[in-house]
């Protein structure tokens, strides 16, 4: 019985090996990185009115021609150490802003980093800390960014009938921002203010739910007029205003759990039963044909 056994315990080795590959693939494929919200994103906008410029690090270039209201990904060098960072005018040795002796991609979280005239007109780089935090359901998020060459302004959004001021804030100065949750839908204007005088003037703004739009003012050197650039952010986290019961998370709160749900941990008890009961089965089959050739 020993020398039948062998091969059906080979078999039931080999069956609790693949067994134990697809538990282990099924368990790390769910709680993989891919599964959950990404860490953080790193973006370098380039806010200066007509110029493309050149990222050198260490006298090597790393961007080439950035033009104006464009970005570059930076995420891939999240946690690296850049030393000696130069922006240059596009094709030249012209230095614009630097070198500025080290700047560290972050490894998590969202940041902008823009390059920028300030409020005297010199070339700057200024880190802006994005806020991709939950928004409620049926609302957005409005970034307003002042990197243009001019003074501190005041800001105002309207919307509804008459022009009903939802959000303001005063004196935001270059290299400023100023950031508020709405209602998503149609916003009628808004305005940037200069003591007496209208600088900017946007009308209307369509904010989508879970969207985040953020306006970027730029311009003002030699007394031109602000310019804005905008971009939009689709995927912000929007808690739900009511829950259901029964079985079942709410998507989107907190990411992907690491251990598998319930259905998927039954569907793989289940599956480690079967297999077992299969086994049993060929050794049961092995044991009654062997005690049938041993009958005299």
């Amino acid at each position: 019985m020993g020398t039948a056994r062998g091969p059906v315990l080979q078999r039931v080795v080999g069956w609790c090996a693949a067994l134990a590959v697809l538990t282990t693939v099924i368990g790390a494929a769910w709680a993989s990185p891919s599964g959950a919200q990404e860490s953080g994103r790193v973006q370098l906008v380039n806010a200066l009115m007509g110029q493309p410029v050149d990222v050198y690090v260490s006298g090597r270039i790393l961007v080439a021609d950035l033009a104006a209201g464009d970005t570059q990904d930076l995420t891939p060098l999240a946690g690296r150490l850049l030393r000696q960072v130069e922006l240059r005018r596009s094709r030249t040795s012209s230095v614009l802003v630097g070198p500025l002796g080290s700047l560290t991609v972050p490894e998590q979280g969202y940041q902008t980093w823009v390059v920028h005239l300030d409020a005297s007109g010199t070339p700057t780089l200024t880190q802006f800390t994005d806020d991709r935090g939950a928004v409620a359901a049926g609302r957005s998020r409005l970034t307003v960014r002042h990197v243009a060459a001019a003074g501190a302004v005041d800001v105002a959004v309207t919307a509804g009938s008459p022009g009903q001021v939802v959000s303001s804030t005063t004196g935001l100065a270059s290299g400023g921002q100023f950031q508020t949750d709405l209602d998503a839908g149609t916003v009628d204007r808004m305005v940037m203010v200069s003591g007496a005088t209208t600088v900017l003037e946007l009308q209307p703004l369509s904010l989508q739910p879970g969207e985040q739009l953020t306006v970027y003012v730029m311009g003002g050197a030699g007394g031109t007029a602000l310019v804005p650039i905008s971009f939009v952010t689709a995927d912000l986290v929007v808690i739900p205003n009511r829950v259901d019961s029964g079985i079942g998370a709410v998507a989107g709160l907190t990411g992907r759990s690491m251990w598998p749900s319930p259905l998927v941990l039954l569907s793989m008890l289940g599956a480690t039963l079967l297999a077992a009961l299969a086994v049993r089965r060929v050794l049961d089959g092995r044991d009654r044909a062997g005690a049938a050739d041993r009958r005299p």
